[in-house]
């Protein structure tokens, strides 16, 4: 049988006025948000500025993230059809990833061996990605006749907010080390931002 269709705005206020919408979408934001800010903007500059590389090497670095999103994504429906669980899957993720710039901002003050950086950039995007299951999660605890719309949300809150990390993290940078070329200091200081988004997410999941 198919559900009723909701009017838009019923529908809207169905999805935002049910508290466990929120944690999927804080949870999306956090880890998906991080993951963009670093792969997409903020990773080469820190390459180069740090280990002294060019820009192609850099770049080969930080495909490595994008390569172990790519296969985390396929790992973690499967992972999560085989247990009947999403809860685990994403405190986990965003419990590794919170270890994971635990140990390269302040295990290794924020340079760890380059080598390394090959593993490490593919292990954060291979369990960051995990953040996909909250698009099954939404829908889940939502009325089935707007889960589509719920899964909207979802996508909205987190790709609405790349500009504004983006841009945190750039003055969070600016603050310690005004650019062109930051301190190893200041990218520091900025990507701890990471570590506390991907706490946050840890502590929405469990909600």
């Amino acid at each position: 049988n198919t559900q009723p269709q909701l009017p838009l705005g019923q529908a809207l206020i169905s999805i935002v006025s049910n508290r466990y919408t929120w944690p999927n979408v804080i949870y999306f934001f956090c880890m998906s948000r991080s993951i963009t800010a670093f792969s997409g903007l903020w990773g080469i500059p820190y390459l180069t500025q740090t280990y002294g590389i060019d820009r192609q090497v850099a770049s080969q670095v930080v495909l490595m993230m994008t390569l172990g999103v790519a296969l985390g994504g396929p790992a973690m429906g499967w992972l999560s059809d085989r247990i009947g669980r999403i809860k685990p899957i994403l405190l986990v993720s965003s419990a590794l990833y919170s270890l994971i710039w635990l140990y390269i901002l302040h295990f290794t003050a924020g340079k760890p061996p380059f080598a390394l950086n090959y593993i490490l950039y593919f292990v954060l995007g291979f369990i960051s990605i995990g953040f996909l299951l909250c698009f099954n999660n939404v829908k889940q605890v939502n009325n089935p006749a707007v889960s589509g719309i719920a899964s909207g949300v979802v996508n909205t809150a987190g790709f609405g907010g790349t500009a504004i990390l983006n841009s945190y993290v750039g003055q969070l940078l600016e603050k310690v080390a005004p650019g062109p070329n930051y301190s190893i200091a200041a990218f520091r200081f900025a990507f701890r931002v990471f570590i506390v988004l991907s706490l946050l997410a840890f502590l929405v999941a469990n909600l």
